[in-house]
């Protein structure tokens, strides 16, 4: 019996290569080393996991066809250095605006925002981090904790030291949960002025989200699919989204005062992602406090969503001739990037249609055929997995684009 079991192990076909942990793993600097040279060692080591991983065997593996220097840029942390002529003007604020991505994904959800913050405040500093396990192959998520998490953030937030005199960290996703992690880690704080987050993670929107911490010695991975995507994961372990629950379990015990930081929240009522009502509970318990406000994408009384204090606006869902009429719903992902993105954009590159990867004709006709496809959040579907008889696909852009850039502009500039 056991030969045979020995046997039976060895004759298991291997898992590819990108479900095992690289070299290449994202770098955590060390305090006080330059930011310029984490970004282009970062870049090289994307690259180079890329190039290993992706581009041996293929020119253009992910759907959009771009090349190997196209997708190390996308994936990368980014820099935006403030314009020449700033220097010589003594009397203007130095701003600076720290962001950080969410799990499974990368910078790349974040740089329309940054892109558009540059322009509006030519003379901030802004920088993107990249997250220890991510940007290079799915398996680095196996090794990696939220204590590196924690380190990367630190380093991000001590970069600007001396540079600025006034800081805005804006997190996406886990990027937030880190960041009022952060708070609860130094509750003395001062390098930190004022709070950005969009689709806030304090609890895992799946109920049975406890396991993880035990079903990831049993079922490594969570999803194992095509990584067809060019800038974020589509197989994810379990471990991952065990330190996700483990962080956020960490993040509500751990505060007990309230957050006096001016905060900005921007909230999907649909998420299926991360719990919206704990996120809603959250800020209005912790965050409410006179100088903070909520955004909440998508009609409450559609969702089990309640309403938590009077801080918090609603958003409804585009006019229903907005692209036909295919547009229901703001989805987790859909906040950070416009319509015009040509990568995640109405009918770009790469549609997000993996609930229905186990039916490649469905799949295909997802990702293929626009006519046949409307947006929003997964949990539209019907028994079917259709909506008005329509595939759907996960909403990644968001059709008030624009209307988030604008409340983030004034909240940076004080004069909402």
């Amino acid at each position: 019996m056991f030969v045979a079991a020995i046997v039976a192990y060895f004759a298991l076909p291997k898992p590819p290569a990108r479900y095992q942990a690289s070299e290449f793993n994202a770098l955590i600097p060390e305090p006080g080393d330059d930011f310029s040279d984490y970004v282009a060692e970062s870049r090289t080591r994307i690259r180079r996991a890329l190039r290993t991983y992706y581009f041996n065997e293929e020119d253009a593996p992910f759907r959009g066809l771009y090349s190997l220097d196209e997708v190390a840029r996308m994936r990368a942390p980014f820099e935006h250095q403030p314009a020449s002529n700033c220097e010589s003007s003594a009397n203007t604020e130095r701003i600076g605006i720290l962001m950080l991505h969410g799990l499974s994904d990368s910078p790349y959800l974040l740089k329309p925002l940054a892109n558009n913050l540059a322009f509006r405040f030519p003379c901030a500093l802004i920088r993107g981090l990249l997250t220890p396990g991510h940007g290079t192959v799915p398996g680095d998520l196996l090794n990696t904790n939220y204590d590196e998490w924690r380190d990367l953030l630190d380093f991000g937030v001590t970069s600007f030291d001396g540079a600025v005199d006034r800081l805005l960290v804006l997190g996406y996703s886990n990027g937030s949960t880190l960041i009022l992690d952060y708070l609860n880690r130094y509750p003395e704080q001062e390098a930190i002025d004022q709070l950005i987050l969009l689709s806030p993670g304090l609890a895992p929107a799946y109920a049975q989200s406890w396991s993880a911490p035990f079903l990831k010695w049993v079922i490594p991975w969570v999803n194992e699919n095509d990584d067809e995507d060019a800038v974020k994961y589509e197989s994810f372990p379990t471990h991952a989204a065990s330190e996700f629950y483990l962080l956020t379990n960490r993040v509500r015990g751990d505060t007990e005062q309230q957050i006096d930081l001016p905060a900005l929240l921007f909230l999907s009522a649909a998420d299926t992602t991360v719990s919206a009502q704990s996120a809603l509970d959250y800020y209005c318990q912790w965050m409410d406090n006179g100088d903070s406000k909520m955004f909440l994408f998508g009609r409450s009384q559609d969702t089990a969503i309640l309403p938590g204090c009077d801080s918090v606006e609603t958003i409804p869902e585009p006019d229903p001739t907005y692209a036909n009429g295919r547009y229901l719903g703001y989805s987790h992902v859909a906040l950070t990037v416009p319509a015009t993105d040509p990568h995640y954009g109405l009918d770009a590159a790469y549609p997000a249609c993996l609930a229905y990867f186990e039916n490649r004709e469905r799949y295909e006709q997802c990702m293929t055929d626009d006519a046949s496809a409307v947006y929003g959040e997964n949990s539209l579907r019907n028994e079917q997995g259709l909506v008005n008889g329509k595939l759907l696909r996960r909403s990644t852009f968001n059709p008030q684009f624009d209307r988030v850039v604008d409340e983030i502009a004034c909240f940076v500039g004080g004069d909402c």
